[in-house]
């Protein structure tokens, strides 16, 4: 196992012990129809493993660009999911369903041992 498939193992555990309410991942598949009237599609979901909080505690303050994330965002933290989130996918957070306006891949290249995932209120 490679440095950072351990580091991805010890990165699920501590998110899996601290894991914060219920949290899933929610991707929208458009419907099999015809292109001019495809049908309304089908969410599904994925369950998440991780903690919720503001995106500028501590040293997060350099994600502020008040364009793509803004102050009222929440940041999730994650364990890698059975899919990689996307903008544009929606977290439930306690039943609340959020837009993913950002994502961030930790590390951004090779084996991911997290996500940070920036979400706005809405969604769904």
């Amino acid at each position: 196992m490679t440095f950072y498939g351990r580091m991805q193992g010890t990165a699920t555990k501590l998110l899996t012990r601290f894991n914060q309410g219920e949290l899933a991942l929610y991707r929208h598949a458009p419907g099999s129809g015809p292109a001019h009237n495809p049908g309304p599609g089908t969410w599904t979901g994925y369950p998440l493993r991780g903690t919720v909080g503001s995106p500028f505690q501590g040293d997060g303050k350099h994600y502020l660009d008040s364009s793509t994330i803004l102050e009222s965002d929440l940041a999730v933290t994650i364990a890698v999911p059975a899919i990689e989130p996307n903008v544009g996918d929606v977290v439930s957070i306690d039943g609340v369903f959020h837009t993913v306006v950002a994502r961030k891949r930790l590390p951004e290249a090779g084996t991911p041992v997290a996500f940070k995932l920036f979400v706005r209120l809405g969604g769904r």
